[in-house]
């Protein structure tokens, strides 16, 4: 019997860093879907960033350590990492997504553990705050390619004036224009951030 499929929303207020619903599900006979092709509406430049080399492999032992990370000359390893983990990972850029901005999806995304070595094309370097960005967009890409059946990708608010990587949203609350936003979570040296609303500072009036 298929396992039914099921939706894991990653939150966030501003499309910095993406925001998405993966719909997950898998044969109880594979941990992972056969590969698919990328979403079509997700139709830019990101699609095509992709390990030149990838292996996904389930993690049967009972070892209870994990490991994640980037290294140089374009390398990425994990190694005995729940789905739920690599999800944070991949959509964290650069710090992983804290676990309350994940949730939904099967029980398995988070006891079921796998294995997965990625090289990078040529020597991608590091950004000024971590690891290559584009490195994020390509482990995203695989969790698409090999263990999603589709994503969405969903913001309350969009800036594209400080968009770091081309991406195209599915669903968009509000274009925002390049002003500093507060209230709805969003602060602003450590103010604002309980506004029942999102406003813009006037950094002048707010000294």
């Amino acid at each position: 019997m298929p396992r039914r499929p099921s939706l894991v929303t990653i939150r966030s207020t501003v499309l910095s860093a993406t925001v998405a619903i993966l719909q997950v599900g898998v044969h109880s006979s594979a941990p992972l879907l056969a590969q698919t092709q990328p979403p079509s509406s997700v139709a830019d430049a990101s699609a095509n960033v992709v390990f030149e080399v990838a292996s996904v492999k389930v993690n049967r032992s009972a070892d209870s350590r994990i490991g994640i990370g980037f290294a140089p000359g374009g390398r990425f390893r994990a190694t005995n990492v729940p789905l739920r983990e690599l999800i944070a990972a991949a959509y964290g850029t650069p710090q992983p997504l804290p676990a309350f901005q994940i949730s939904g999806g099967p029980k398995w995304i988070e006891t079921e553990r796998f294995d997965i070595v990625g090289k990078a094309p040529g020597d991608p370097q590091p950004g000024p705050d971590g690891p290559p960005r584009e490195m994020f967009m390509m482990l995203r890409n695989l969790l698409t390619e090999r263990g999603a059946r589709r994503v969405w990708v969903c913001t309350l608010l969009d800036k594209p004036h400080k968009r770091r990587a081309a991406l195209v949203a599915d669903f968009v609350g509000f274009v925002a224009g390049d002003e500093f936003l507060v209230g709805y979570g969003l602060d602003w040296a450590h103010r604002f951030r309980g506004l029942p609303y999102i406003g813009v500072v006037d950094k002048t009036a707010a000294k």
